[in-house]
């Protein structure tokens, strides 16, 4: 595992037909959007590993994990984390 990539999508309207969403493929012509809304990307690395940093996140087919999300006080930060269930 490489990274944690989040967006978020809102709909409106009596049948949800109004979309506003920050997905990649829903950002590529829309430069605005993406540098004020954009993806949030954190790259993940293996915690548990001991040894020199960064280590690889390796994973078997098959394997759960547990993704552990972290809020600042303030609602501006996000920190995502992979953890081994």
């Amino acid at each position: 595992v490489h990274a944690v990539l989040a967006s978020w999508e809102v709909y409106a309207g009596p049948r949800d037909e109004t979309v506003m969403s920050t997905h990649p493929d829903a950002t590529l012509d829309n430069f605005p959007r993406d540098m004020q809304w954009g993806q949030g990307l954190q790259l993940i690395e293996d915690m548990s590993d001991e040894g020199d940093s960064p280590v690889p996140f390796k994973v078997e087919a098959g394997e759960w994990l547990i993704l552990v999300t972290r809020f600042s006080s303030d609602g501006v930060s996000v920190q995502f984390q992979l953890e081994r269930s």
